[in-house]
């Protein structure tokens, strides 16, 4: 057989298949049947259109031609707005004294994240040393890190410290790292980059 007769006739089979393809693709699915189905039931079982309710007489649509004004859903407030400005009271806050200083590049979730204990006493009592240790641990800054895989040493607020060192204030040293120490505060890891000379 020809080689270009061999071509036409793959094409026109290709031609043939699409074509079948496509058709079977255009036919409606068993879902489409029967939403057609119940579509049209629920039209046919279609009431048909209440009337409008007569407006009452001597109302402006009660007068032939002039249509009913629409419904609200809305019901009328009485509110005083006079009295509600009046009850209006100023605070005087200042967000400078009660903001804590953050780093905004510390995570706020995740393992990193600085956690704060809540509710009861307990919670309370639990959360105080915590803000007052992530606090000195914001102030803390490295000097230096003398990296060694097994025995790295750092200097924290010129106090040589290593691995499992704890301040007076709580804090633990976790992890030393060649570019930054990561401190225990609780249950949370705060890291503190090394200072730039």
């Amino acid at each position: 057989m020809n080689p270009q007769v061999k071509k036409i006739v793959v094409v026109v089979v290709l031609f043939v298949l699409a074509g079948a393809v496509l058709w079977w693709r255009m036919q409606p699915s068993d879902f489409d049947k029967q939403y057609q189905a119940n579509l049209a039931k629920g039209q046919a079982a279609a009431p048909a259109a209440t009337p409008a309710a007569a407006p009452a007489p001597g109302s402006p649509a009660a007068s032939p031609g002039v249509p009913a004004p629409p419904q609200s859903s809305f019901q009328e407030a009485d509110v005083d707005i006079a009295q509600l400005l009046q009850d209006i009271q100023e605070v005087n806050f200042s967000y400078d004294e009660v903001r804590l200083a953050r780093d905004p590049m510390t995570p706020l979730v995740g393992p990193m994240a600085p956690r704060r204990l809540g509710g009861g006493e307990e919670g309370a009592a639990d959360s105080a040393p915590s803000l007052e240790a992530q606090l000195a641990v914001r102030t803390m800054t490295i000097s230096g890190i003398i990296w060694d895989p097994e025995n790295p040493v750092a200097v924290v607020d010129d106090e040589v410290v290593t691995i499992g060192y704890a301040f007076s204030s709580g804090v633990i040293v976790e992890k030393i790292e060649p570019d930054r120490v990561i401190m225990r505060v609780n249950e949370s890891l705060v890291p503190i980059e090394l200072k730039e000379p």
